[in-house]
């Protein structure tokens, strides 16, 4: 009888915190911004469905109105350390891989090198909240080094999804940032390259990067010159 209860309890509890962990989440970007340096929202649900865990972000670049069906929606899958990327039509928070793509706004690799990034919002609503993101940055964290599968043959209009050529590839390889930044280790998060400029100013500016002490004057040197090109 005992064992039973403990069973029945297990299987409820692991129930609780699956729905728990899939719950929508909305908040205040802390990293993004509109080009009128206005407040950009977001809502992330993660999900585990056929197979690969599936991460939809709906976003508002026009304030925290009540309609999310109408926002920006864009999905990221991840398989057998593989990732793709869909920018879809506005609509409900689901994804089936039957919904139409539609073209990129921007550049998803400038931000995202290696598949879904931390959550990083203004400020927590809860602190369950904050057990939430706190255990799907977890989760992202533990992908390690991703393949993307984007490819020009299922792009969808003139935005790619990374820029081609060899300046906008060059790897950073300031060892500061190769700790994680490289395509080797456990943890590893592939290569940094130059098109990700404006993304590590800002990561490093607001001292999220590294996430162990901050940069020497030579290191900062060499980002520099990294981002500008030399």
């Amino acid at each position: 009888m005992k064992i039973a209860i403990f069973a029945i309890t297990l299987f409820l509890g692991v129930i609780a915190s699956y729905k728990f962990l899939t719950s929508p989440i909305t908040f205040a970007s802390a990293e993004s911004r509109t080009a009128e340096d206005a407040i950009v929202y977001n809502e992330i649900t993660w999900q585990w469905k056929d197979g690969q865990d599936v991460w939809i972000m709906r976003q508002s670049h026009e304030g925290l109105t009540p309609k999310k069906e109408n926002w920006d929606k864009l999905v990221i899958t991840v398989k057998n350390e593989k990732t793709r990327f869909y920018q879809l039509a506005p609509g409900v928070n689901e994804f089936t891989g039957k919904e139409k793509e539609v073209p990129f706004k921007v550049s998803c690799f400038m931000c995202h090198p290696n598949g879904p990034r931390a959550i990083r919002p203004m400020e927590f609503n809860s602190l369950g909240e904050k057990i939430q993101v706190g255990l799907l940055n977890l989760r992202i964290k533990l992908y390690g080094k991703l393949e993307n599968i984007n490819s020009a043959q299922n792009q969808v209009g003139d935005v790619p999804f990374r820029h081609e050529g060899k300046i906008s590839n060059t790897p950073l390889t300031l060892p500061a940032c190769m700790k994680c930044h490289q395509d080797q280790g456990l943890f590893s998060r592939g290569f940094l390259t130059r098109q990700n400029g404006i993304t590590i100013d800002f990561m490093v500016k607001n001292t999220h990067m590294p996430p162990f002490g901050d940069l020497s004057q030579k290191e900062q040197k060499y980002l520099k010159d990294f981002m500008d090109g030399f």
